[in-house]
């Protein structure tokens, strides 16, 4: 048995374990009080089905067993995943098909059985709010049959502290599908195995550091199309919230009212469940009744302060009329609550009060954006099937530092938050000629939907999490690394009030634009023991 250190940054491949080799000294990787410290290590000759045992001289190290993905196709270059009239990236990691090790799958009592010769562990170790500063020194030792391997490593903890998440953390928000669960069977609604599963995605998602959560309204509305009466579903949504509340996440993001009356391009939108339109006076009626229920509940829950509402998903030009007469509606009802959704089109320039574009259309019309930001509009960022190319998201056949830079770039621009559609949004179909749903082990590039199946989105955008047996939810390195680039954009925040020039110049070491970055990882942690470097001068003070 063989054991050697990887950098968690940097992919593994399945079919590459041969020829990786221990990286001179042992690491030693700085990080926050209150931030999480990770190493990968990387176990060959093993024998298959022979129990391994992990013990290591810090009681408080978490080990997950990787697993790996197949990427069935690459990103495009400008977005999508590559097929007819989407030309592949020039800026992937490898070329499809290929496996990657992506998933993290909890070791139950530090202890697991291998299905094969080599193994590739995760360890993550969260540091306390008070930890002792300093260098610590942790011991490994790995036994299997007869045979005990060890290794030593070294976590350098900064006396810095990162902000709690929750009230005044950066905003992130990836949308979580409960119909998905149970994946793929579709989840029974409001059971205990439902909140049993709202709550363990809820811990999940606040070790992430999201401090933000979906509420999918569709669910929690009831529409009677005898009467054109809508009622509230309040003690289900009461106890949506409670459970994400008692997880730690404060802020809550009600989900869409209404969507498009077609295809991309329709010019108007259509009220959820009824499906009036917005332009008519039936579909003024719903948006008042709903606006209404939506008041009320938040009224009687003492809930305003935390409140953001989505009114439709990505506005563009043709449609921005409707949009605006949506906007404007729901607004007269909903009075005080910031309206917020992912839109990149100035043409919908008065109905927000947040703005959400992505990254390349934000660096597109930034001025637009910088006007918007005089006036008292608040600026968040998102990726989704877009961008492809060079710019940063976070898909499998990027480097994983662009999952991580993402939070550079925010801190960059000044944005408040980050948003993502895809938490767990497997895919399901029902159009004859598809299959009836997207397996996100084996097919992490799936068609779109039953009516648009073409072109295909791009490899990982449907989700950063994996679902495991029994409705067990794992987490994935493109999730590790999105919340320690999350832990640098508050490091960033912290020095950019202190001294914003040397703060500058730091960041300008590894991101200038979101197309014009360094992604090596050893540059990135140089940049981020500069962070805490100057950070901590600020205390000696």
């Amino acid at each position: 048995m063989e054991l050697f250190r990887h950098d968690p940054l940097e992919w593994v491949y399945p079919d590459k374990l041969d020829q990786m080799k221990e990286r001179g000294e042992a690491p030693c990787f700085s990080v926050p009080r209150g931030g999480v410290f990770s190493l990968e290590f990387v176990l060959t000759d093993l024998v298959p089905g022979e129990k391994i045992f992990l013990e290591t001289t810090d009681p408080a190290c978490r080990f997950f067993l990787l697993k790996d993905v197949c990427v069935n196709l690459n990103t495009g270059e400008k977005g999508w995943a590559e097929g007819e009239n989407v030309p592949k990236s020039r800026s992937v990691t490898r070329n499809a098909p290929f496996r990657v090790y992506d998933v993290l799958c909890p070791v139950h009592g530090n202890a697991f059985r291998p299905d094969s010769p080599r193994a590739v562990l995760y360890l993550r170790r969260e540091i306390g709010r008070n930890e002792k500063a300093g260098l610590h020194s942790v011991t490994l030792c790995v036994r299997g049959g007869k045979k005990t391997v060890k290794t030593v490593f070294f976590m350098k903890v900064s006396p810095v502290r990162l902000p709690r998440t929750g009230k005044d953390s950066v905003k992130i928000t990836n949308w979580l599908d409960p119909a998905n669960f149970d994946f793929p069977e579709k989840t029974a609604l409001w059971t205990p195995s439902f909140w049993k599963k709202a709550k363990e995605h809820a811990s999940l998602m606040y070790s992430m550091r999201e401090n933000m959560i979906f509420i999918p309204l569709e669910l929690f509305f009831r529409y009677d199309p005898d009467n054109g009466h809508f009622s509230l579903l309040e003690k289900e949504l009461e106890k949506w919230i409670c459970t994400f509340t008692d997880a730690g996440i404060y802020w809550l993001e009600g989900g869409h009212l209404g969507g498009r009356d077609g295809s991309w391009t329709a010019t108007d939108f259509k009220v959820i469940h009824s499906g009036h339109s917005v332009r008519s006076l039936e579909g003024c009626r719903d948006i008042a009744q709903m606006g209404n229920l939506l008041s009320r509940f938040i009224r009687k829950n003492a809930l305003g302060d935390r409140w953001v509402q989505h009114v439709a998903d990505e506005p563009i030009a043709c449609n921005a009329d409707s949009y605006r007469i949506f906007a404007g509606t729901l607004r007269r009802y909903l009075p005080g609550i910031p309206l917020v959704d992912a839109a990149s089109d100035p043409a919908v320039s008065g109905a927000l009060d947040i703005w959400c574009p992505l990254i390349h259309l934000y660096e597109e019309f930034s001025e637009d954006f910088q006007k918007a930001a005089k006036l008292g509009d608040r600026l968040w960022l998102y990726t989704c099937c877009h961008p492809g190319g060079p710019w940063l998201n976070r898909l499998n056949d990027m480097e994983l530092t662009r999952s991580l830079l993402l939070g550079w770039g925010c801190a960059s621009c000044g944005a408040e938050g980050f948003l993502h559609w895809g938490w767990n949004r497997y895919r399901r179909y029902t159009k004859e000629g598809l299959p009836p749903y997207q397996d996100p082990y084996e097919v992490t590039a799936p068609f779109h939907d039953d009516a648009n199946p073409l072109p295909c989105l791009p490899p990982g955008d449907t989700h950063i999490v994996y679902p495991g047996p029994g409705g067990a939810v794992y987490g994935s390195l493109r999730m590790e690394a999105q919340r320690e680039g999350i832990e640098d954009w508050e490091l960033i925040r912290l020095l950019r009030k202190k001294d914003p020039e040397t703060c500058g110049k730091i960041v300008a070491a590894v991101f200038r634009s979101f197309s014009d970055y360094t992604p090596d990882p050893e540059k990135i942690r140089s940049a981020r023991n500069s962070l805490l470097a100057a950070l901590e001068k600020f205390l000696k003070h």
